[in-house]
């Protein structure tokens, strides 16, 4: 991907509302590109310009995010994708949380556990096999 090209927009900022807007440059409509999955800043992407387009205080965010220094990397599908994976991984893991209560932390340390053990399968395998009914 050629260098991407910066360009600071004299509107307001756009963290939160959605707005598809047209490139100053090509006329042609943007993509708003998710920075990370936990932060709600999105971008103003060009593809017909190779160009981002930042709004009041974006670059400010950008820096304070570390991630000023990648925009070529935020507007390749592989980050994008990533972005997606992690919040799909946060949703579930708040569904699991949900659904567990008070359990989950604990469940979350036996996993983090298991994690380091070399026989992890045969554990799990142990622990969903029916308890012997002879006790």
């Amino acid at each position: 991907m050629p260098e991407m090209a910066l360009a600071v927009a004299a509107w307001e900022p756009s963290v939160t509302d959605g707005a598809v807007r047209l490139c100053p440059k090509t006329g042609r409509l943007m993509t708003r590109l998710k920075v990370d999955s936990q932060h709600p800043l999105r971008l103003d992407y060009s593809a017909a310009a190779q160009a981002i387009w930042l709004d009041a205080g974006e670059w400010d965010t950008l820096v304070s995010l570390g991630v000023h220094g990648q925009l070529d990397a935020i507007a390749s599908d592989r980050w994008q994708a990533s972005v997606q994976k992690a919040a799909s991984r946060e949703r579930i893991e708040q569904a699991v949380q949900a659904r567990f209560g008070d359990d989950f932390a604990e469940l979350a340390r036996i996993r983090a556990w298991l994690d380091t053990r070399p026989n992890r399968r045969e554990m799990l395998a142990f622990l969903g096999a029916p308890k012997d009914q002879s006790d």
